[in-house]
């Protein structure tokens, strides 16, 4: 069994130089992606957006508001990205992002060690940048994923190997998934057939998502 859902497969590419320029310090990719996400999730269920911005309205304003947010969003990424897009100020979205994941996967620091440039203890500044970038790279493609059964009839990319990680990823969404671009999944639609096809359909202009069940 496979879970299959549309995902922007090129924008996988842009995600990995984001990773990449986060870790040396550089933002604004890391930033356009959480934007990206927000914009992926609007159009699936703005009523999420509309909660997350009326119950953190001060967080793009405001360095406590933003840390409050942190705190209170980190186990949805729903409520990161949504959060997170709005923080146009450098340094408070460094804070609100690097508190976001501190806290989501149990890293340890404050959000103003994370405003001064520090990171998470005994993590690379790569893996760090990961850990950041992993709510919006989930919010990329939010629809839910369909459960489609036989043979995977695409040959495609883990996006592991996309974004040059190293190591085992396994159960990490998406980072363990199979991704194919909209070329080659319009290449066999013809032959596609039941879920399979239904899927396909809405991702002819996106790609597809593909992981084990």
């Amino acid at each position: 069994m496979w879970l299959v859902r549309p995902y922007p497969v090129d924008a996988l590419t842009a995600a990995k130089q984001a990773i990449h320029s986060a870790a040396e310090g550089e933002l604004d990719g890391l930033q356009a992606l959480y934007r990206q996400a927000r914009a992926a999730l609007d159009a699936v269920d703005p009523d999420e957006l509309g909660f997350h911005d009326q119950d953190h309205a001060k967080a793009p304003f405001s360095d406590k508001a933003a840390a409050r947010a942190a705190d209170r969003v980190a186990a949805d990424w729903e409520g990161i990205v949504a959060v997170g897009a709005r923080i146009e100020d450098v340094f408070r979205f460094r804070g609100f992002a690097w508190t976001a994941a501190a806290e989501r996967y149990e890293l340890g620091g404050s959000f103003a060690d994370f405003v001064e440039g520090e990171g998470f203890r005994g993590v690379s500044d790569e893996d760090a940048a990961l850990f950041v970038a992993l709510p919006a790279l989930v919010g990329l493609g939010p629809e839910l994923a369909e459960e489609v059964g036989g043979a995977c009839p695409f040959e495609g990319l883990r996006v592991a190997e996309i974004l040059g990680l190293p190591g085992d990823v396994d159960g990490v969404d998406p980072l363990d998934g199979i991704a194919v671009g909209a070329e080659a999944l319009r290449a066999v639609f013809p032959a596609l057939t039941g879920g399979w096809k239904s899927v396909a359909s809405r991702a002819t202009q996106l790609g597809l998502l593909i992981r084990k069940a």
